[in-house]
């Protein structure tokens, strides 16, 4: 009888172990997974910087608006669904590779005009 409580004992005692594994690896996960979800957070919050602030003061001192504000004006306030926000080019010549913007420059997306 002694023998078969320490069994029961011994088995508790693995459970308890592969339960703190297991605790440690969601943890590990869910960490992993809130940084993942920052950095795509920072990409799209690039790519709606389209080419950066420089080239948007330029449109503005043109008269113009970014492509982004014309979609603002046009569509109904957050009806705008876009895809492809994070897609970047692949060109290596002519120094492309170094020009890189989420996004590179095109806009698509679904949204709705009322």
């Amino acid at each position: 009888q002694m023998h078969a409580l320490f069994r029961h004992a011994m088995a508790a005692g693995r459970l308890r172990a592969r339960a703190m594994r297991g605790f440690s690896s969601a943890y590990s996960y869910k960490s992993t997974r809130n940084t993942t979800i920052s950095r795509i957070d920072d990409l799209k919050e690039k790519s709606k910087q389209g080419g950066g602030a420089a080239r948007i003061e330029k449109q503005h001192e043109k008269g113009k608006l970014t492509a982004r504000e014309r979609l603002d004006v046009l569509l109904d306030k957050g009806s705008f669904r876009e895809y492809d926000q994070l897609k970047t080019h692949r060109c290596v010549d002519f120094g492309m590779k170094d020009v890189q913007f989420p996004g590179d420059g095109v806009i698509t997306g679904l949204g709705a005009i009322n």
